[in-house]
């Protein structure tokens, strides 16, 4: 093989090379700029706009339905912002027994009687 031929082979693998190349890195542009890692379009919402919600009191919930996004979003978008979240909602504890309570339910217990006559007669 001649030098120049060995020199239009050797050019034509470099711009094959340089083809593929470019499309890879289009590729990786667009991927990082329209798509998010499982490969759905990521929504135009702003970080600041759901951290002003949820600081305003309203539930991760809350602000998943104000903005068309899952929970999981909004907890990710809260993170990416720095935000310390606020602990699950977890039901208060029963509140203590009043004084008429405790004495009917000691007078169901005691007696035998249903909650219907033990509150009759914890009233009169």
């Amino acid at each position: 093989m001649s030098d120049y031929a060995s020199l239009v082979a050797t050019r034509a693998e470099l711009w094959s090379k340089a083809r593929d190349l470019t499309k890879a890195i289009k590729h990786l542009r667009y991927r990082a700029t329209h798509r998010t890692q499982r490969g759905q379009p990521r929504k135009a919402v702003s970080v600041s706009d759901i951290i002003a919600a949820y600081l305003g009191g309203a539930s991760i919930k809350d602000v998943a339905d104000r903005f068309g996004v899952s929970p999981m979003t909004i907890t990710r978008r809260l993170l990416e912002g720095g935000v310390v979240l606020r602990p699950a909602h977890r039901p208060a504890a029963l509140p203590a027994m009043t004084t008429a309570q405790k004495k009917v339910y000691r007078k169901m217990r005691a007696g035998g009687m249903d909650r219907d006559n033990a509150i009759r007669e914890a009233l009169l």
